[in-house]
């Protein structure tokens, strides 16, 4: 602030026009990775935290522990087929991701944006949102429930960071074909519930990815009622 004359100096202008750069993170959700690549990089985790253990002291799940659950969810989903091996599958890789995800928002925390630290824990990092263009499209599941004028959505994960989620939703029966159109519902997560839709009244979703750039993918309609 100039004292003369009360206004601001021309470096203090330029610095509030400047914005901060975003710091540099790991992933912290693996749900979208196929399961021979979330058991590759799990295995690359565990060798470059148990290489730099003297950095990491204080890790939630320790190594030990995450490597015990890679050779479970290792070994039943290489198991011979027998009944109930997805529902095993998958519960073992529930508990696999947690530990993940445990993890990685530690690391996260610790590293505070540390490039060279984040780069020894073995996570793969995510995406600038600097180079994200337009987004990819997602995949939207929907799944009826047992409440009047409600539906259950699932989003498939963008893997960039700062990717926020939305719907946009209408009548299956409205001419509009575009969907910026449509009534739009914002997802503060990528599953979760609809409500207050008509019963029994058939509409027409889309989802999409939200972030730097205003160009939207949406995903191909799907076409449901609820009770």
């Amino acid at each position: 602030m100039d004292e003369t004359t009360g206004k601001n100096s021309d470096s203090e202008l330029s610095l509030k026009g400047l914005k901060m750069p975003k710091r540099a993170k790991i992933i912290t959700d693996f749900r979208e990775y196929p399961e021979s690549e979330l058991s590759d990089a799990v295995m690359l985790i565990i060798n470059c935290l148990k290489m730099n253990s003297d950095l990491f002291i204080g890790l939630p799940v320790p190594v030990v522990l995450l490597k015990k659950q890679l050779e479970k969810f290792d070994k039943i989903r290489n198991s011979p087929v027998y009944q109930g091996q997805t529902p095993d599958t998958k519960k073992s890789r529930s508990v696999l991701q947690k530990s993940l995800s445990a993890n990685g928002k530690w690391l996260n925390d610790m590293a505070y944006g540390n490039v060279s630290l984040l780069t020894k824990t073995g996570y793969p990092f995510h995406e600038k949102s600097k180079e994200q263009g337009i987004l990819p499209k997602t995949v939207l599941t929907l799944t009826a429930t047992k409440s009047r004028g409600r539906l259950k959505f699932t989003i498939s994960i963008i893997r960039i960071q700062n990717i926020r989620y939305g719907i946009m939703y209408t009548f299956a029966d409205n001419p509009e074909k575009d969907p910026s159109k449509w009534r739009f519902y914002y997802c503060s997560k990528k599953d979760g519930i609809i409500s207050d839709l008509v019963s029994k009244k058939e509409y027409k979703f889309v989802s999409f990815g939200m972030g730097s750039d205003n160009r939207l993918q949406y995903s191909n309609p799907v076409f449901m009622s609820a009770l």
